[in-house]
């Protein structure tokens, strides 16, 4: 484009070079002076970058204002470039327009600059143009590559591309046609396809390959009566949020089996693996070769990685006497968790009762998680045990988790009797 705000003698020749690029292929070039189309270069065959100088007679002195626009092959329009000039004086030549002359990409026009300027009035103070900088070398492409390389007919691949200098283009074959650099595009090759990255420049054309091998979908099997869902399920069908739990399907008779939640269509037989963040529902939904419906649910329960804690204190429990550990209640048997017995001096332990459970850890960090999972019940645990900082796990009698450090064991002084001091924590099912 010309400087913006330059002034042009009426009659002379306004020479606009501008160069447009776009990957689906530039089909138009306008020319447009004070909002009405001059010029209009439509192009043969589209070209992902293509250069043209545009040429106008200033016949009518005054401000100017100059646009150019590109089009590619969807009709879409590039923001218009604009600058503003002035003509003055009055016209010398005959006005009028002057053929537009094309530009093969990275070459310029005999006697023309890289960079176009218009006539000035005054011819001793023009700029001199720059000089042309030396080619740089051969074009260099980074890397072309496909992943994956083997597919089978149907699905697709990325075809991925690193920077390509010392290029003024850049293109794919196979129809794809000029790209930027570097990038990537999803394809999908109906047979094994070899595709080229051709990068030209001022010091010649260098390419790179990317083969995709495509193998033949495996044909179907005949299909014929009502469908049938042998199993659908979930392993495990309990999971902690984080964890991962995989679905697994066999079906036959079936043109068309799904899953909901965003998996969508699956093979007959299968398995597919599920991180749900909630609890949640999967429905297999089947058609039948005979057109029925058939359908199945699962599922996956998802519990919290942080407990809920439902009661928590610390209870001082003297031998013969029973604690409740989903409320923290002391000497209530029927509904107690564990019962300190004391057959003799030396013959004590702790005892689940009313159907609770007891899992002797020992020495821990008091990790929660460490609760989790299938544990060794151990529903019977000697008081010599149960020294201070070793842990239990426990189920109470109404279904909930927890566990409990031992803080001390001692006796009472007036009496004698044994006290064992615990840290509990229940947590809600």
């Amino acid at each position: 484009m010309p400087a913006s705000g330059a002034r042009v003698n009426a009659g002379a020749e306004v020479a606009v070079q501008s160069t447009a690029m776009d990957a689906q292929g530039i089909a138009r070039v306008e020319l447009w002076v004070d909002g009405a189309v001059v010029r209009s270069n439509a192009l043969p065959a589209p070209q992902a970058a293509y250069t043209v100088i545009q040429r106008w007679i200033a016949m009518t002195p005054g401000a100017h204002v100059i646009q150019v626009k590109a089009y590619n092959t969807a009709g879409a329009a590039s923001d218009p470039a604009i600058v503003s000039i002035e003509v003055v004086g009055a016209p010398t030549t005959a006005g009028g327009l002057v053929p537009a002359t094309a530009i093969p990409p990275g070459q310029s026009p005999a006697g023309a600059t890289a960079i176009p300027t218009v006539p000035s009035p005054n011819p001793t103070v023009a700029k001199q143009p720059p000089a042309q900088p030396a080619c740089p070398g051969a074009p260099a492409i980074a890397s072309f590559s496909a992943n994956p390389t083997t597919i089978t007919a149907g699905q697709t691949t990325t075809l991925s591309w690193g920077a390509v200098t010392n290029a003024t283009s850049a293109t794919i074959d196979q129809g794809i046609g000029g790209v930027v650099t570097p990038n990537s595009l999803v394809v999908k090759p109906d047979k094994t396809t070899t595709y080229t990255l051709t990068a030209t420049g001022c010091g010649g054309t260098v390419t790179k390959q990317a083969i995709v091998t495509v193998s033949p979908a495996s044909a179907k099997a005949s299909c014929s009566g009502s469908p049938n869902i042998a199993n659908f399920g979930a392993t495990p069908a309990e999971i902690t949020e984080g964890q991962s739990s995989t679905l697994n399907w066999t079906v036959a008779n079936a043109s068309k089996v799904e899953i909901s939640q965003g998996i969508g269509e699956v093979a007959a037989t299968g398995t597919r693996t599920v991180s749900p963040k909630i609890t949640t529902s999967y429905v297999l939904t089947v058609t039948g070769c005979d057109g029925t419906g058939l359908i199945a649910q699962i599922i996956v329960t998802v519990k919290s990685a942080s407990p809920v804690v439902h009661s928590s204190k610390d209870l001082e429990i003297k031998q013969t006497w029973a604690a409740d550990l989903d409320e923290g209640i002391l000497g209530a048997r029927h509904i107690a968790d564990i019962d300190f017995h004391a057959l003799t001096a030396t013959e004590m332990y702790l005892e689940a009762a009313n159907g609770a459970q007891l899992s002797f850890i020992g020495a821990s960090d008091g990790n929660p998680a460490r609760c989790q999972g299938k544990l060794t019940v151990t529903n019977k645990i000697p008081i010599n045990d149960l020294v201070a900082r070793t842990y239990v796990c426990y189920t109470t009698n109404q279904g909930r988790p927890g566990m409990f450090r031992v803080k001390s064991v001692g006796a009472e002084i007036a009496t004698g009797a044994k006290v064992i001091v615990i840290a509990y924590t229940t947590w809600e099912k």
